[in-house]
């Protein structure tokens, strides 16, 4: 009786373990068939926001962008075209005791720990400045220091007065710049707007009377002067993520640090596209220069690669970039091309001081 009884509930165990077994496949099956291999673009789309949407992760755009090889730009996307986002793998459909594998994990698996490259080892940040295509409306102005000195320097004190302007606070970060006018394009002569020279950055200690605040230098950059703006303190990660560009952009560097006309390695440059052109923050970009190439019956030039650049700021037409690497001095009124990858181990972003990129 007692093995007829253990018989029973052997096989009873045997089918309950199947059952369990074949609900959990159907499970698994079921999640991942849910899973769409498409996705029909909206107005705004990008391969960032696409990887966030089906992946739980922006920085999976990489993979994205493989499987779409007639995608030129990842930031800017058609309406309506179809992108590829992935092909559900057998593999991902076996169940596991205690959860199912996703596509996105088992792409986690296979993709490096994404690294960016440590921008703020190269050059001030914060003394980055930028060119703007409009006069930018100071919040305050440099009238008034607690000291006689011509020479202001870190721990130095100024009186800023923000008359009528609402919600300013102790401990507020500005910094004073200095407008430097004429800048003009290289190639077409035609004005670019003003830039923007950083002097220092300060923050506001104590309020004084009405809306005047004693604000003390932080860091200083450069020569401050009686008349110099004072605008809000807009920080950056001194890590940058690099991202694609397209390789069909051209463009020109239309001014330098302090109007230089020379720039070098790890200079801060200006440049006559921005986001209307698809750059952001991190965007690759080449140097080039024309070369002539000897023929007898006619005039060919090409296009040679001189120093790899990144940009830190974009704004609507212009952006501000830091040139990475070159082995030569070279002239505002360069030109510049986008770029979808640094192909290259000597100008590859791994050959850049690297840093663990931000999620």
């Amino acid at each position: 009786m007692v093995m007829r009884w253990r018989f029973l509930c052997g096989r009873r165990m045997f089918w309950a373990l199947h059952l369990a077994a074949f609900v959990v496949f159907i499970s698994a099956f079921s999640e991942a068939a849910a899973q769409p291999l498409t996705h029909t673009v909206k107005k705004g789309d990008t391969l960032y926001s696409i990887s966030q949407k089906y992946f739980g992760n922006p920085e999976l755009w990489p993979k994205v962008w493989e499987m779409n090889p007639f995608v030129t730009n990842p930031h800017l996307l058609k309406p309506g075209d179809l992108i590829r986002i992935g092909i559900l793998e057998r593999v991902a459909l076996k169940p596991k005791p205690k959860e199912i594998v996703s596509v996105a994990q088992a792409i986690k698996v296979a993709e490096k720990k994404p690294t960016g490259i440590q921008v703020g080892g190269l050059t001030t940040l914060n003394a980055r400045g930028f060119l703007s295509k409009v006069e930018e409306t100071p919040w305050s102005i440099v009238d008034a220091t607690e000291s006689a000195k011509l020479l202001l320097a870190k721990g130095d004190i100024l009186f800023l007065d923000f008359a009528a302007r609402d919600g300013i606070k102790t401990g507020d970060e500005f910094t004073v710049f200095r407008p430097l006018f004429g800048v003009r394009h290289v190639i077409t002569g035609e004005e670019q707007g003003i830039l923007y020279s950083p002097r220092a950055k300060v923050i506001l200690r104590e309020k004084t009377v009405r809306n005047v605040f004693r604000a003390e230098i932080q860091e200083s950059y450069l020569d401050m002067s009686m008349g110099d703006l004072v605008l809000p303190f807009k920080p950056m990660p001194s890590c940058i993520m690099p991202l694609p560009s397209d390789p069909g952009l051209r463009g020109v560097v239309v001014a330098s640090e302090q109007q230089r006309t020379l720039f070098g390695r790890n200079s801060i440059v200006y440049l006559d596209s921005g986001t209307d052109k698809g750059l952001l923050p991190g965007s690759m970009l080449e140097l080039v220069r024309f070369m002539n190439v000897p023929h007898p019956e006619e005039s060919l030039a090409y296009e040679k690669m001189v120093g790899r650049m990144i940009v830190l700021d974009a704004g609507p037409e212009t952006a501000t970039a830091l040139v990475l690497s070159t082995n030569e001095s070279l002239m505002v009124g360069t030109f510049f091309r986008g770029s979808s990858s640094w192909k290259d181990p000597a100008g590859s972003p791994a050959s850049f001081p690297s840093c663990p990129a931000q999620q």
